[in-house]
This record gives structure tokens, sequence and C-alpha cells, in this order.
């Protein structure tokens, strides 16, 4: 049976309308729940969702605020907490649709940290049995960890200011696959800008995602591009480390960039992201 492929809306922080997409299969074995990445939205994992359905997996994915089609100024971050929120929505959306549980959390970098607050703040996490994390936005690439702090201290001093982000997240630092590089350029719901309270709030999740990385209790893969140019590699490996759970793997992709779901190799990592939620649906 054909997939059925719908948008949903839900209310968000601050009343702001958030949007989001779900691929469903006649007879699904479990959901997945899935959050993109800075500057993106759920239309640039249509690939990934449809696999999953392959392999009879329900997905439902949001569109962060500020991203997508979701409502909020693009790219900004008055309070991380409605990243939260956010994917509060999402396993609601899922339950509404009474989608069928288990529910497993697959994320991508800037949604991976959003993810792991939520794991470790919401009650509604609850619901969630096992995660999957690529490329965690746990620290940049072109700042070392001991300056953040120092970052976080300006962007809160000086106004909430909109700055270009074109050479932080570059098509060539991303992907090697040309195609999926020009259908990135080409797409008017990406924006290549950052604000100065997305920054502050950025610093201040990282931090806490550290300070309270005991709090994750359920199965957790990380996915790891060796050629990682966007986020801090160095700071995955260190929370993977700080992560007592009771199943973990650091998986290293060879070769590849950050966005590692979009590489030419991708369906072997769509693959392992798939084995991974089959084991812990079992």
């Amino acid at each position: 049976m054909t997939p059925s492929i719908e948008s949903f809306l839900c209310e968000g922080a601050d009343g702001l309308q958030l949007h989001g997409r779900k691929w469903r299969v006649d007879k699904p074995k479990a959901t997945i729940l899935g959050v993109h990445g800075f500057s993106e939205h759920s239309g640039r994992y249509r690939h990934v969702a449809e696999y999953l359905n392959t392999r009879s997996f329900d997905v439902f994915w949001i569109d962060l605020p500020g991203h997508g089609l979701s409502q909020g100024k693009r790219n900004d971050c008055p309070n991380f907490k409605n990243y939260v929120v956010a994917l509060e929505q999402l396993v609601r959306e899922a339950q509404r649709a009474q989608s069928k549980g288990p529910y497993h959390l697959f994320a991508h970098s800037l949604g991976a940290l959003s993810a792991i607050r939520f794991l470790q703040s919401s009650a509604l996490a609850t619901n969630i049995c096992s995660s999957v994390l690529s490329g965690p936005l746990l620290g940049l690439f072109r700042f070392p960890s001991m300056i953040l702090p120092f970052l976080q201290l300006l962007a809160s001093i000086i106004p909430n200011l909109t700055l270009n982000n074109k050479d932080e997240l570059g098509a060539d630092v991303l992907t090697h696959d040309l195609e999926m590089q020009k259908s990135r350029s080409s797409d008017p719901l990406v924006n290549a800008v950052v604000t100065t309270h997305w920054v502050r709030e950025f610093v201040k999740a990282r931090r806490m995602a550290f300070a309270e990385v005991e709090k994750i209790q359920i199965p957790t893969l990380i996915l790891k591009a060796e050629l990682e140019r966007v986020v801090d590699p160095n700071e995955i490996d260190r929370f993977f480390e700080l992560l007592s759970v009771p199943k973990k793997e650091l998986k290293l992709y060879p070769g590849m960039f950050h966005e590692v779901v979009n590489e030419i190799e991708r369906f072997r990592v769509m693959s392992d992201i798939a084995n991974w939620f089959e084991a812990q649906t079992l």
C-alpha cells in the first residue's frame, strides 16, 4: 500500500502555529518522531520518512518555530524551551492520530539538541522508548567550547540582530551529494540567517544538556560524520561518554559531512537508523 502523506497544524509556545508532516503506512510496527536541523524543515526529510515507511514505520515530523512553514521570526529563538514545546506537540499529534507505539525519536543537529532538552525536561519524554541523535549541536566547529560563554554574554548584551549565517551552513560542508546541495540552495524555506537571541539560547541549552545528561534514560544511538565541519565533534564524543543509559552506541561515518542522511551513501545511514529502531521495538 502506498504511504499516505498529510500536513498537520498545532499550537506552539506564545500561540505560534506550528506545521508538521506525517507519512503513514497501513500496518506500522511503531512510530518515529522526527526533528530537523537549523535553518531547514520537515519537507527536507521526505526521503528519510519514505525509507522508514518501507520498513513499516509511521513517521511524524515537526517544523520548529521560525523554521519551514511554522510561524515565528526566521531562525530566531527567544527561549529554547519553545523548541521543547514543539516536540511535546509532536508527541501529542501522534497520540491524537492514534499512531502505533512504541514511539522512537530521530533528530538532527539543532533538532538533536532540542531532543536532548526534551528528554531531560519534559514530562512527555516518558512516551519515547529510544532515540537516534544525528550530529547533535553540542558545540560549534569554528568556536572552541571555552569561548562559548563569552559568545553567550555578548549575545545577551547586544540587541536581537539578524546576521548572515551562510558561511556556517554552506552546502559544501553539509553533503558531498551535488543534487542535495542544489536542493538546499534552491529551497525557499531555507534561510541562511541567525539571530543573536538564537545564539544566546543555544549556548544556554548546550550547557544544560551536559549538566543534566544523567536525566536521559533511554537507549541512544549517536551518528557522527568523520568530516564534521558544522558542530564540534569533540563535544559529541564528550556527551556520549557521559551518557549512562541501558544501551548506547556511537556510529562514525568515514568520509561524510554533517548531513549524513543527505550524503551519497545515505541509504546505508538510513538502514542503520531503521535497524536501531527495529531492535528497540522488539
